[in-house]
């Protein structure tokens, strides 16, 4: 099956002309069977194209291109199929061109004139395939999709493909073009069909550049808020660590305080300087004023009251560094909620 132009000479010769109403009634506008232009109609094509005739227009000729409605000469109506033919009424427009046709198949219908002096020609498109008939091959149609006009001229057109070449407007241009299939399309134009497809490609690829370029600014976006969370994790990690290694040293300068065995008043004048300093000095600055307080006589004996004591007993060893002690226990913590309790211990003031 191929998309087709149909165009048809038709005559008038059995055509009843009715001057009062300006019509032609009875218009044989395609016979059932073979044309002169060997095409075959059937009688159930032609039924089917009732209602597609129905209202079409007539010029007063073939013509490229759009139409003005100066050229209109007529329309068509009461469109039907009855005895292997299908007829219709001609109306002509109260125009010079209408009347101008009008007057020349009012002759040709009364015998005035010959009937090959003028007649009507079919711009319709449909399908059909090429067969074999009795007396030669043929187009066997099988379809009529469209009729763009039913023109009056002077002669048929010798065929349909100039029409194929007609500017914007073309009505029948527009038809052909819809009733195509596409491999049609496809055999008649290729490098269309090529260019649809390349361009279909850049579009295929913009559409994932697009969609690359939005996945990355979500990543990156992605990535900024993780890279926000983690310094945030970071800063409060540091705030508790720091936190921890405080109450470390306060903690073990407390130990150290006990260990040295120095009265309440002289701890307290230590305790602000020691902080600041080294771990490892706090034994040799601790058994310092302990000695300084051995000659001063401020260190009270065992037992006896009012008396300094005089016992040498050596101080016990502080660790080197609680920093490492607790960063050490946090390390070897087995989750963060151990480590959780690790540092509320510390923060409470136990070991």
């Amino acid at each position: 099956m191929k998309t087709q132009i149909f165009q048809e000479r038709l005559d008038l010769s059995e055509a009843q002309f009715d001057a009062d109403n300006r019509v032609i009634r009875n218009v044989v506008l395609i016979r059932e069977g073979m044309s002169q232009n060997r095409k075959h109609y059937p009688g159930t094509v032609l039924k089917a194209a009732e209602a597609i005739f129905e209202g079409v227009k007539a010029y007063d000729s073939h013509k490229k291109g759009a139409r003005s409605v100066s050229e209109l000469t007529g329309w068509y109506t009461n469109v039907r199929y009855t005895e292997g033919k299908l007829i219709a009424d001609r109306h002509f427009t109260n125009t010079d061109a209408g009347r101008n046709v009008m007057a020349v198949a009012q002759d040709i219908v009364e015998g005035r004139a010959p009937k090959t002096l003028a007649g009507l020609s079919i711009n319709a498109v449909g399908s059909g395939k090429m067969q074999k008939f009795a007396d030669g091959e043929g187009v066997q149609v099988e379809s009529i999709t469209g009729v763009t006009s039913v023109d009056d001229v002077d002669s048929p057109a010798a065929g349909g493909s100039y029409l194929l070449t007609a500017g914007n407007g073309d009505e029948l241009t527009t038809r052909v073009l819809e009733a195509m299939t596409f491999e049609e399309w496809f055999e008649a134009r290729p490098d269309f069909v090529e260019r649809v497809q390349k361009e279909m490609k850049l579009v295929r690829q913009d559409e994932a550049v697009k969609a690359a370029k939005a996945e990355a600014d979500h990543n990156l976006q992605t990535l900024k808020e993780a890279q926000t969370t983690i310094a945030t994790l970071t800063q409060e990690r540091d705030a508790a660590l720091a936190l921890a290694e405080s109450k470390a040293r306060e903690l073990a300068l407390e130990q150290a305080f006990r260990a040295a065995g120095l009265p309440a008043p002289v701890e307290n004048e230590l305790r602000e300087s020691m902080l600041k300093a080294a771990p490892d000095t706090w034994v040799a600055t601790l058994r310092k004023k302990k000695e300084s307080l051995k000659v001063l006589g401020l260190l009270p004996r065992p037992g006896v009251t009012g008396a300094s004591q005089q016992v040498n007993t050596p101080l016990p060893s502080v660790p080197a560094d609680p920093v490492k002690s607790i960063r050490r226990r946090l390390a070897e913590a087995k989750s963060p909620e151990e480590q959780q309790r690790i540092l509320q211990s510390l923060n409470g003031g136990q070991s």
